[in-house]
């Protein structure tokens, strides 16, 4: 499954803050439920480093937050790759 969208392309490559990164990952998700497509995402393990990372936690939990609230499945790639290949959640 390719990369969707990753949270350092978000902040440090388009120099967004965190609310303006999270309209563009509502945005990418609602394209993904739209189509019926599948948004992989990547945060980094410095998400929670608030003094070098501003903004990136908060936008890791309201991005789960929303998708969940529009009843995404939200799972780790390799769970949603045998989800996959089996057809059957859990």
């Amino acid at each position: 499954m390719p990369l969707a969208v990753m949270e350092s392309v978000l902040f440090v490559r388009r120099e967004l803050g965190a609310d303006e990164a999270l309209r563009a990952t509502e945005t990418l998700l609602e394209a993904c439920r739209r189509y019926g497509g599948v948004c992989v995402a990547l945060w980094h393990n410095t998400l929670w480093d608030e003094r070098d990372f501003p903004g990136w936690g908060v936008h890791f939990e309201r991005t789960l937050q929303q998708a969940s609230a529009k009843g995404a499945f939200i799972a780790d790639l390799q769970s949603a790759i045998k989800i996959g290949v089996s057809g059957q959640v859990g």
